[in-house]
């Protein structure tokens, strides 16, 4: 039996709300705030809450400072007493804020908006199958589809090439294979950095050395290792493991410090940008191509399925409805349907990086049957 989940999507004219997917008018419950990132206005109460039920000292949250103008956004975090922890050059400033200074940020000079840092990278959902079996040793279809194996016997086997991969590491897996991946990476061939769970927490990616906490980690990136091996086995690889955009740039930095030339990356992340090839993501992979660096990165495994674009007429009014069908009338809804629904992000392309009285706020209504059918 298949689930039905219909989506209808309506449009008013929004005077205050950062250009931003889905963007909330909602404001801080305090009543004077300027936040009003859903995620970020959520991590606040929680953090308010604990204080309230654990005492103990004022909670520090990680925030985003969206601003081309770093030194200002560095000087504000400094005066609200917090510390920066990362920036992506012309795009955002990281930093981690006491939760009572948090408002202050979003009067500083050039800074269009405060927010919760999104996960840079994401895999499927958790009660995915598990596609890897350890102890086979047998590499891969693709060698012989892509003819990699003529290219090996011929004496290309990408010997004194550096190939860093970002992932999530099972490395306990890793070790139990018969060493189709290659030696499980040393610490010096490590990098981790989690700025919204920092270690010494058991819930981080990372451990308090800077290395990956397996605990955390995934099979996937230790396939994503094997077939890298397989293609080129004489090939040394780098792994490296991040929370945020900002720890996303960390990485790549380290990966040029240390002469990768070649970087894989097999993950989804949330929409900051307006698909143009602009934003923080964006920005953090021309900063890999300007050290050197040529970057692969995947385009997700449903686009057939499961990318939708659509044009919304700028004659569309207050109040009125997105039309999902492009024959006669409006269709104001857009059915999705199959066992199990994921949905990764909407965004409104044409409204990212206009002035804020000039943006469209879209309400997004869902509308699921309580039977099967």
């Amino acid at each position: 039996m298949r689930k039905v989940v219909t989506v209808l999507v309506a449009a008013s004219l929004a005077m205050s709300l950062p250009a931003l997917p889905l963007a909330s008018a909602q404001s801080s419950r305090r009543g004077d705030s300027t936040l009003s990132d859903p995620a970020l206005l959520a991590a606040i109460e929680e953090a308010r809450e604990a204080r309230r039920t654990q005492g103990g000292p004022e909670r520090s949250l990680t925030v985003e400072l969206l601003t081309a103008d770093a030194a200002s956004a560095r000087a504000a975090v400094a005066a609200a007493g917090g510390t920066v922890t990362g920036e992506v050059p012309g795009e955002l400033v990281q930093a981690r804020v006491p939760v009572g200074r948090i408002d202050g940020l979003t009067a500083t000079p050039g800074v269009r908006y405060v927010k919760a840092p999104r996960r840079a990278g994401y895999l499927t959902p958790p009660d995915r199958p598990v596609r890897l079996d350890a102890g086979t040793g047998v590499e891969g279809a693709a060698v012989a589809i892509t003819n990699a194996d003529d290219w090996q016997t011929a004496g290309f086997s990408g010997a004194g090439i550096k190939v860093g991969i970002v992932d999530f590491f099972d490395l306990g897996l890793w070790a139990t294979l018969t060493g189709e991946a290659g030696p499980v990476p040393d610490a010096a061939h490590q990098f981790c950095q989690d700025s919204i769970v920092p270690p010494p927490s058991a819930s981080s990616y990372c451990n308090a050395n800077g290395t990956i906490n397996s605990a955390n980690g995934d099979e996937h990136g230790v396939a994503v290792a094997e077939i890298v091996k397989d293609m080129a086995p004489g090939v040394e690889l780098f792994i490296a493991t991040v929370a945020t955009t900002a720890d996303l740039q960390a990485a790549v930095n380290w990966f040029a410090s240390n002469g990768v030339t070649i970087v894989t990356r097999s993950l989804g992340a949330a929409f900051d940008g307006p698909g143009d090839g602009t934003g923080p993501l964006s920005a953090v992979v021309n900063s890999a191509v300007a050290q050197g660096i040529t970057w692969f990165n995947s385009a997700g495994n449903d686009g057939q399925d499961a990318y939708m674009k659509f044009t919304v007429p700028t004659s569309l009014g207050a109040n009125g409805y997105v039309d999902f069908d492009e024959g006669p009338g409006t269709d104001t809804y857009l059915r999705i349907d199959g066992y199990c629904v994921l949905m990764d992000g909407v965004r409104w392309a044409n409204d990212w990086y206009l002035p804020t009285n000039q943006r469209t706020d879209y309400r997004l209504e869902f509308f699921e049957p309580n039977v099967d059918v």
